[in-house]
């Protein structure tokens, strides 16, 4: 038998979340990150109060340095949002998914498929939005240097978003590039 979810039950558990919320919220306020990263968030959305909880421990991860847990967090946050949710508030969320996943990247614990995910959702959101152009950039990059030299490179290279993203990325972006043109028959 399954068990079914009353809506007395359901406003219970909404209260529950809501108040772990506000405690979430008093450890922000006072600083105290560690306790706020080990706080375990169990909801799921979609859900602003969830999304707003995930968000928060996920935040207190990054700024701790655990990025597997920030990662793991933004993506519950990214997928506990309403779809209803302000751009603003997606933005949020997908900047420090990218910068989770770009952490994990580059400390050799992940591929930068979900940095390149979160950077191209960003531009989706806003073409001119330049956190999205420098993930979506950088990502293209790492891509394109975990391969060998030669086609592949050069495709990963050129499938980058043509965007202003951070001046020295762009030149290791151009360097790339210009030994890709220099290899072609």
């Amino acid at each position: 038998m399954t068990p079914r979810v009353t809506p007395l039950l359901a406003l219970v558990l909404a209260g529950c979340l809501a108040s772990q919320l506000d405690t979430m919220k008093d450890r922000q306020a006072a600083g105290d990150l560690p306790a706020l990263a080990a706080t375990p968030v169990d909801c799921s959305g979609p859900d602003p109060v969830c999304a707003q909880a995930q968000t928060l421990r996920a935040e207190a991860c990054l700024r701790l340095g655990q990025h597997a847990c920030a990662e793991a967090g933004y993506a519950a946050a990214l997928a506990a949002l309403p779809t209803t949710a302000p751009a603003s508030q997606r933005r949020v969320v997908l900047a420090g998914l990218a910068a989770a996943a770009m952490a994990r990247r580059d400390a050799g614990q992940a591929s930068p498929d979900a940095q390149l995910a979160a950077g191209m959702a960003l531009l989706a959101l806003d073409p001119s939005d330049p956190i999205g152009c420098t993930h979506a950039r950088s990502a293209r990059l790492a891509l394109a240097l975990l391969g060998p030299a030669g086609p592949a490179r050069c495709a990963e290279l050129a499938a980058a978003p043509a965007c202003a993203a951070n001046p020295a990325l762009d030149r290791q972006i151009a360097a790339q590039s210009a030994a890709c043109r220099s290899i072609a028959p």
